[in-house]
């Protein structure tokens, strides 16, 4: 079976995140039981170029993106221009690598040339969607919004990463049908205990981890409400918040609650260091208020740290509240604080609840079960198509 993998990122984890972290892991598990090929986006370097990127061929091609109104109609002469020869394009790399099927995800509406590919004849495809490309779809423009429908009514299947958001992919998008392909971790990394305590400087072990950053999504803001109400913190206890500079309603919410001496961020950093972070931390907590299905949840269960998160997404289909962590509504700062309460003040449960959620991760969302799913379903497709 020879698949060929595109995402808006890829290698790039700095700017894709979650997104380009899961899709590379997908890929390379797919790279075990057949051949993958990789193509990613140039959108601001207009040029193709072919490289390699752990060990996988890797084509990056500029995708010029379809207008986002008549109104434009320089940009839209200049798209429909550029078009067909990027069809082509796509159509050349397709014959060259033998591809069998296509595996679109997140989808946006510059993948509508992989649309245009199967309409004239080339291989069926699979998008898999993965968050923000249908939560936030209402922020599209109409002709972005038509593109992305075009692209999934096309599909052969469409795919969410979480039992929840698949059924709200189906009611965003109108698709009679939405499957779901969990996430996958792989286990084995090697954390980076060194830069996590270089990052951690001055901070004592005893701290409480979030990651992602402090877009409105994460729930940040929420988190330091939370944290400002614990009953069971110590003065020797902090919360390290990760993934880019707070806002200056973040600044002065901390210090509004008087906890500057007591909360902390940091940058972006690698994935290696956050997983040295997770490890050493007391527990992570996610407090978003949307999620497709979070990697950090999934990846906190291969180094053994407790989590709390919301009920939002495809979180209580990694999260078994009461057995394998602990879940609490959105929104919701006195039943967040409460949450991290119960951890500080019984640690046995809080280490009890990490090793059930080690073992459940380790059970369902291995790289192998995915890459097993992903293969059944791209042989029916393929299947399917030969008998048309």
């Amino acid at each position: 079976m020879n698949v060929l993998v595109t995402a808006p990122w890829y290698g790039a984890q700095e700017e894709g995140g979650g997104v380009a972290r899961q899709v590379q892991l997908v890929a390379e598990a797919l790279a075990e039981r057949g051949r993958v090929t990789v193509v990613s986006p140039n959108i601001r370097k207009r040029w193709f170029e072919k490289c390699e990127h752990n060990g996988l061929p890797l084509y990056r091609v500029y995708l010029r993106e379809p207008p986002r109104s008549l109104s434009e109609f320089r940009w839209a002469v200049v798209f429909l221009l550029f078009f067909l020869p990027t069809v082509w394009r796509l159509r050349q790399i397709v014959k060259r690598e033998k591809v069998d099927v296509l595996h679109l995800n997140y989808v946006t509406s510059n993948q509508v040339y992989f649309a245009a590919l199967r309409a004239l004849g080339g291989p069926p495809y699979v998008v898999t969607v993965r968050g923000d490309d249908v939560v936030r779809d209402h922020e599209r423009s109409w002709l972005e919004r038509l593109a992305v429908r075009y692209i999934c009514g096309r599909a052969g299947r469409v795919l969410a990463n979480a039992r929840g958001l698949a059924e709200t992919t189906r009611i965003t998008l109108g698709l009679a049908e939405v499957g779901y392909v969990w996430n996958c971790v792989r286990f084995g990394d090697t954390p980076d205990d060194e830069g996590a305590a270089r990052l951690l400087r001055d901070i004592s072990k005893d701290y409480v981890l979030a990651l992602g950053g402090f877009r409105p999504q994460k729930g940040f803001d929420v988190l330091i409400r939370a944290w400002s109400k614990l009953r069971h913190r110590r003065s020797d206890q902090h919360l390290l918040l990760v993934g880019g500079k707070p806002d200056p309603e973040h600044v002065e919410l901390i210090e509004k609650l008087d906890c500057a001496g007591s909360i902390h961020w940091r940058g972006l950093t690698r994935r290696e260091t956050v997983l040295g972070l997770m490890r050493q931390a007391y527990c992570l907590v996610v407090p978003s208020r949307w999620e497709g299905m979070p990697n950090v949840l999934l990846e906190a269960g291969t180094v053994g740290c407790a989590v709390i998160g919301t009920t939002v997404g495809g979180i209580p289909e990694v999260v078994t509240d009461g057995q394998t962590g602990l879940l609490v509504p959105p929104e919701d700062d006195a039943a967040l604080a409460a949450a991290i309460d119960r951890y500080l003040a019984d640690p046995a449960l809080r280490n009890r609840f990490a090793n059930a959620h080690r073992e459940r991760v380790r059970a369902f969302f291995s790289t192998d079960i995915l890459a097993d799913t992903y293969i059944e379903i791209f042989r029916d497709l393929v299947g399917n198509a030969g008998n048309r």
